[in-house]
């Protein structure tokens, strides 16, 4: 449910804890055509956590940080998905 809508999607909800120790959830949404494509959970999984570190290297998880606000670092459409798994293939 994101803006009063409900959209068809896989969350993936990592801890990150910051420099002066407070713990924030940051939850990482994979599409549904992209979840629908990755059909092996382990490499959506790993996709997931490559767009969360790269979401963290120009965004800070702050104190009441609205879902939009984290959905525009961290949230994956089927273009990024791919891109990503390409990177992760050996």
């Amino acid at each position: 449910m994101r803006g009063g809508q409900y959209e068809e999607a896989r969350d993936y909800q990592f801890l990150v804890l910051d420099n002066e120790g407070w713990l924030y959830k940051i939850p990482v949404r994979l599409s549904a055509e992209a979840a629908v494509e990755m059909a092996a959970e382990a490499m959506r999984l790993r996709v997931a956590e490559a767009q969360l570190r790269a979401g963290l290297e120009t965004y800070r998880p702050h104190q009441g940080a609205p879902y939009p606000e984290m959905d525009a670092q961290f949230a994956l459409n089927a273009a990024r998905a791919r891109e990503l798994a390409l990177k992760l293939i050996p």
